[in-house]
């Protein structure tokens, strides 16, 4: 995967942008990109709205048990995330604190 820099002029004005691509060969031999098109800035907006949190239960000896989760992707952002041959771990074991 790299950013490949594209500019064009309109309106008398130079326009830059960037596109993330990752090359793949197709059956017959030629490279084509597989995520062209897309900037950086459009992927971390799409991704951006995935989080990490912790839940916090509390348990009857006063301990806390910590789960911690993260939101699963929308069907956009699974579009993303395999278009870009990306793969997401595996939801963190929980854990216990002390208080």
């Amino acid at each position: 995967m790299f950013l490949r820099a594209k500019r064009r002029f309109k309106d008398g004005r130079e326009h830059r942008y960037w596109s993330v691509v990752e090359n793949c060969r197709s059956p017959d031999g030629r490279v084509r990109p597989r995520a062209s098109g897309l900037t950086p800035r459009a992927i971390l907006e799409k991704l951006s709205t995935m989080q990490m949190v912790d839940v916090h239960v509390p348990t009857t000896d006063g301990r806390h048990l910590v789960l911690p989760r993260r939101t699963e992707p929308t069907p956009d952002q699974q579009l993303l995330l395999h278009q870009l041959d990306l793969q997401l771990p595996e939801q963190p074991p929980p854990r216990l604190s002390a208080s």
